[in-house]
């Protein structure tokens, strides 16, 4: 499905200054042939959203656009790696969108912990941007609205609306982070208390299932970092210099990302090992009660043992005393045994 934005009142003036008529206004373009003409008037901003482009439409837009070959490869074959590529007349970029997978619960929608990643490319031009993904997104319905707002800051040019889209791609990490912490830490409470929240059940399975989703959450975030250090270093000459600010907070929310995924793999794999000291500190213990109500057993048995053998010549058989002298011997063993393994704290 292809969509397209466009902003009318938009120029440059003899010095180079982007600005307004004050006349301008958003409109929707429903014939993809316009997009030339739009181009061709020049004083218009073009934001062409594509959701599960097919081939054709990537080959329309390639030759409204003039993009190079290679960009439009990347973005039909997608899975990507973060990174942002410099072309004569554009810039190619690739960034991941992250979206919780919801569940009802009494009647309300609750964040499960899991998430869908997304990747979705960029063409930026000095007056267009072309967004390119594989399924719906909601934040591209959200930065249209705030661009549509935020139209006062249209005289920035095409870098107001590329930050807008990414601010609100990188501001999605953070309910992520925290349904992937909230599970964090209901598993350090369940392995070390035993105590379960909302009838939720965490094992073994589940902590390395953690760390996996963590593991994939740094493998698409981290490379980010990079790429948008080129947009907050200024590296771009389609932005204005006042821009780079914007691209600057950016940049600082993905390290804040980043850092805290790295601090909490650390930490889940701080309580695996925790977890199996713990585990093999009751196992130890275990095994101590157990040699030591073996050994307890095994002395009385082998009293009882002598004395069942029935020989002719022993001594004590006869006894008139010798069936309780031999009780009394097996309770005085394990009781002295029992006493011994107490003091030593294995019982």
């Amino acid at each position: 499905m292809l969509t397209t934005h466009v902003w009318e009142g938009y120029h440059r003036t003899a010095d180079g200054v982007i600005s307004t008529n004050g006349k301008g206004q958003f409109r929707e373009i429903q014939d993809p042939h316009e997009i030339k003409q739009c181009l061709d008037a020049g004083d218009q901003l073009i934001w062409l959203d594509l959701t599960a482009p097919t081939e054709d439409e990537l080959k329309l837009i390639a030759e409204e656009f003039t993009l190079h070959p290679l960009a439009i490869e990347d973005a039909g074959r997608g899975n990507q790696r973060p990174k942002i590529d410099d072309y004569e007349t554009f810039y190619f970029m690739v960034i991941f969108a992250l979206e919780n997978v919801m569940e009802e619960r009494d009647g309300t929608q609750v964040a499960t912990g899991r998430f869908r990643i997304q990747e979705v490319d960029l063409f930026i031009g000095e007056r267009f941007l072309i967004t390119v993904h594989r399924a719906p997104l909601p934040l591209v319905d959200e930065a249209r609205e705030r661009w549509r707002k935020n139209s006062q800051a249209i005289s920035e040019g095409i870098g107001v609306l590329v930050y807008t889209l990414l601010d609100g791609i990188v501001d999605a990490y953070f309910p992520v982070l925290d349904s992937i912490i909230e599970r964090v830490e209901e598993l350090e409470e369940v392995l070390f208390t035993g105590v379960v929240h909302q009838g939720r059940t965490y094992d073994m399975r589940s902590l390395f299932q953690i760390k996996r989703d963590l593991l994939n959450l740094r493998r698409v975030i981290a490379p980010e970092r990079d790429a948008l250090l080129v947009l907050a270093r200024q590296e771009i000459h389609l932005f204005d210099r006042k821009i780079a600010v914007y691209f600057q907070d950016v940049y600082d929310h993905v390290v804040r990302v980043t850092d805290s995924i790295d601090i909490y793999q650390d930490l889940l794999t701080n309580a695996l090992e925790s977890y199996l000291s713990l585990v093999n500190n009751n196992l130890n213990q275990v095994m101590k009660t157990l040699t030591s109500l073996t050994v307890m057993l095994v002395v009385p048995t082998l009293i009882a043992g002598i004395y069942g053998m029935n020989f002719d010549n022993m001594p004590e058989l006869h006894w008139e005393f010798g069936y309780p002298f031999a009780l009394l011997l097996m309770a005085t063993s394990a009781g002295s045994l029992f006493v011994y393994f107490r003091r030593k704290r294995w019982l």
